[in-house]
């Protein structure tokens, strides 16, 4: 009689354990309750989402203001200044400056485009080939010269063959 109270008391515990674990796990997983806290999550983001767009159009706002008070700024010093007020020898006239031609006056002028692109390939060349021997790497090469990375890379490899 004696095991047969324990093991009652025993299966009792057990089964009140399991009510409760089943009653904890039916609360904490409700579909219900989850889709409550999924929702009070979004609402979370949605509102801090709002404040950092709030205050990226503020500082837009801002910058916008500061650029149109330099704009007006600046029109004011162009409306202010003249030809007249510049004294002449703070002149300068931009069209010495410009280079002349380097080629020369064809009869043909597609046969002038021709040579003018000819010409700017084999100045790309040169100058790449010139700068990689210097030990500059390509990324730079490419930014100095003004030709893409696969453009820089071709010579090289080109070069490196022999061929050039």
């Amino acid at each position: 009689m004696k095991y047969f109270i324990i093991t009652t008391i025993i299966i009792g515990i057990q089964v009140l354990g399991f009510l409760y674990i089943r009653y904890y796990i039916r609360k904490n997983l409700n579909p219900h309750n989850l889709l409550l806290e999924i929702r009070s999550e979004i609402d979370d983001i949605i509102k801090e989402i709002n404040t950092i767009t709030d205050r990226n159009i503020g500082i837009l706002e801002d910058r916008i203001h500061k650029i149109k008070s330099l704009i007006a700024q600046a029109d004011n010093l162009n409306k202010n200044l003249s030809p007249k007020k510049i004294p002449k020898q703070e002149l300068v006239d931009f069209s010495k400056l410009v280079e002349k031609p380097i080629l020369k006056q064809k009869a043909d002028p597609i046969e002038s485009v021709k040579d003018l692109g000819q010409t700017k390939i084999e100045s790309h060349k040169e100058q790449v080939i010139k700068l990689y021997r210097q030990g500059f790497s390509p990324d730079v090469i490419s930014s100095k010269v003004g030709i893409t990375l696969g453009e820089v890379e071709l010579i090289i490899s080109i070069m490196g063959q022999g061929l050039l």
